[in-house]
């Protein structure tokens, strides 16, 4: 069914994870000129690991697999990131900051 420009999310609630994954995906696109294909989809599961996440705290359920797979997610964009690795050795400000956000 055609559905309105902007209306496509008309209702649904975004949590606390999906806001904080959408900032680092965003962060992350500006930081890298070129992704491939494989990096996409990365950050698209993030995306929907992350609306998991949301959903599953919402309803009191256990969210540590569906975190840890977010995490190795992260640091395998990370470790791509070799501008990060050569100039300054340690995980991008925006890796940092969306850590700390989860409390990691």
């Amino acid at each position: 069914m055609p559905v309105f420009d902007g209306m496509e999310d008309a209702g649904r609630v975004v949590g606390y994870q999906e806001r904080a994954i959408d900032e680092f995906t965003a962060k992350f696109r500006d930081e890298h000129d070129e992704l491939d294909g494989y990096s996409k989809l990365l950050l698209s599961s993030l995306k929907s690991i992350a609306q998991n996440i949301d959903v599953q705290n919402r309803k009191g359920r256990e969210i540590s697999r569906n975190v840890a797979s977010m995490l190795d997610l992260i640091r395998q964009l990370h470790e791509w990131d070799a501008k990060a690795a050569t100039e300054t050795g340690e995980l991008p400000d925006e890796t940092k900051r969306l850590l700390e956000a989860m409390s990691l």
